[in-house]
């Protein structure tokens, strides 16, 4: 059963739904098998749900042919607390994830979550 957020105001949507300064972003890795490792910097929830990307495990198998996105979990929790403040989508992160030790299951738990508050913000923001 996928968690339901609470509804949010105009203010935090917006808060949501902008880019952070430079001293505010947030960096992972993008790891591929035929790409290499690239650091990737972003400025914005946003950013943060389409960096969250991982192949299926089987894929992540088959050496050179699949990509996944590193980042510290911890600190992407911490990140939406601090900076975006944003404290309850932060615990639904950490509770979800604590539910698997599978890190590309952990993305994709962190991804769900980031993307159902981005689509309130949406529609908060119509």
């Amino acid at each position: 059963m996928q968690r339901q957020l609470s509804d949010i105001s105009v203010e935090m949507a917006k808060k949501l739904m902008g880019e952070v300064e430079f001293k505010d972003r947030i960096i992972g890795t993008k790891m591929s098998g035929a790409g290499g490792n690239n650091r990737v910097s972003m400025y914005s929830l946003q950013e943060a749900a389409e960096f969250l990307y991982s192949d299926s495990v089987d894929k992540l198998m088959q050496m050179g042919k699949s990509t996944i996105a590193q980042i510290d979990i911890q600190q992407l929790i911490k990140w939406i607390a601090d900076v975006y403040e944003d404290q309850e989508l932060a615990n639904a992160i950490t509770e979800d994830t604590a539910t698997t030790d599978i890190y590309v299951e952990k993305i994709k738990i962190a991804k769900t979550l980031i993307e159902e508050r981005i689509n309130q913000c949406e529609e908060v923001l119509k």
